[in-house]
């Protein structure tokens, strides 16, 4: 394969002609580290990505270095943020007595495996598919609920089919036919990412979906938001990281990217030594003031809850 990427490690082609439609469907490509030890590390894993250009409208922009207010890219977390993980409790009935508390304590655990493996080191490292895989067998074992293998099959295809919150296609939808480049950055496997993607309906209109698989790490160690500025070839500063999770938007704070947290249950403020730039109770709200220009930097906007 010819390996001659951008320091980035997205080969960029030309922009966009609005005459011609959106872009194109998502592809796999290398992301070939040249430009960090993080994109190093990652060579040979895939990166999902369409049309890296900004379409001429976001070229139209006034001109002035980005900021956490007038933002380069946005790029969003997938799992909790993006897509709704509560749609998993549909592919567990008929499984388990209660698939509301069910999908709620493989979530739980899913994340928890996550965070201790991130803790534990690049030895630890396994793909999302296997931690979720190895968190149904706690759950289920923790409720006394047997699962054979057809059954485990179907719980784990539910992860392939999670749907988006209505206000993530409402922001996904108008950000982008701003000209605004949007990614999504997740602990997710490129299958997994590539099938919600598409059952969203959103091939063609993010810039880049990248997945802790080019990091062999999981969130919220640096090195995988790390991969956020040297995707899209500039500085972390310009980017601006949303989450509905408070790990999440502080580790991506830590590391030097302003953030937005959707904050969907008005839960308190994380006490992790790094606040927010800006919050909301969804992401309709905040494409509402990243449009109308009433995303302040410096402030925290609250939406009404």
């Amino acid at each position: 394969m010819d390996r001659t990427t951008d320091r980035g490690g997205i080969r960029r082609p030309p922009a966009k002609d609005p005459s011609h439609g959106e872009t194109p469907p998502l592809t796999r490509r290398r992301l070939l580290g040249t430009g960090t030890g993080t994109a190093a590390a990652a060579a040979g894993s895939f990166l999902l990505a369409g049309r890296h250009s900004a379409p001429a409208a976001a070229q139209a922009t006034p001109a002035g270095a980005p900021s956490a207010a007038r933002p380069a890219a946005v790029v969003f977390d997938s799992y909790g943020t993006m897509f709704d993980v509560a749609s998993v409790t549909d592919a567990l009935t008929g499984l388990v007595p209660d698939p509301t508390a069910f999908a709620a304590l493989w979530r739980d655990q899913q994340l928890e495996y996550t965070v201790a493996r991130a803790a534990l080191g690049p030895h630890a490292y396994v793909d999302w598919s296997r931690v979720t895989s190895d968190a149904l067998d706690f759950t289920a074992e923790s409720v006394g609920v047997q699962l054979s293998v057809a059954d485990k099959a179907q719980a784990m295809d539910g992860w392939m089919r999670v749907r988006p919150y209505p206000d993530a296609s409402d922001a996904v939808d108008r950000l982008s036919r701003a000209g605004l480049p949007l990614g999504i950055l997740s602990n997710g496997t490129p299958a997994m990412l590539e099938s919600a993607v598409r059952t969203a309906g959103w091939e063609g209109r993010l810039a880049a979906v990248l997945s802790v698989d080019l990091a062999h790490t999981y969130k919220p160690n640096p090195h995988v938001y790390l991969l956020i500025p040297d995707a899209f070839g500039t500085p972390a500063s310009g980017v601006l990281f949303v989450s509905a999770h408070g790990f999440d938007v502080s580790g991506a704070k830590a590391t030097g990217l302003p953030v937005a947290w959707i904050n969907r249950q008005a839960k308190p403020a994380p006490r992790l030594g790094y606040a927010q730039d800006f919050v909301f109770a969804d992401l309709s709200a905040f494409a509402d003031a990243l449009l109308n220009g009433t995303l302040t930097a410096g402030a925290s906007p609250v939406a009404p809850l």
